[in-house]
């Protein structure tokens, strides 16, 4: 990531979204053989009910970690 130029704030924030799924995954693991529904199922995880989130904010924070776990596994 460093040869891109990606800054400092942008590689921990990748680090911790790839973490966090890591820690939502089980825990014999291996990023070789992620299928998409355990992708879709962690994203799904960050949905917010209206009444927790009435503007709907958990929207951006979905596509956030959607960005950042594909930038990974490319």
């Amino acid at each position: 990531m460093k040869t891109g130029g990606a800054g400092d704030k942008h590689i921990n924030n990748n680090l911790k979204i790839v973490l966090s799924f890591a820690n939502f995954s089980n825990q014999n693991f291996s990023f070789e053989y992620i299928k998409r529904q355990e992708v879709i199922q962690f994203l799904d995880s960050k949905i917010k009910p209206i009444e927790q989130d009435p503007d709907r904010k958990w929207i951006r924070t979905w596509n956030v970690y959607l960005n950042h776990l594909k930038y990974f596994f490319r």
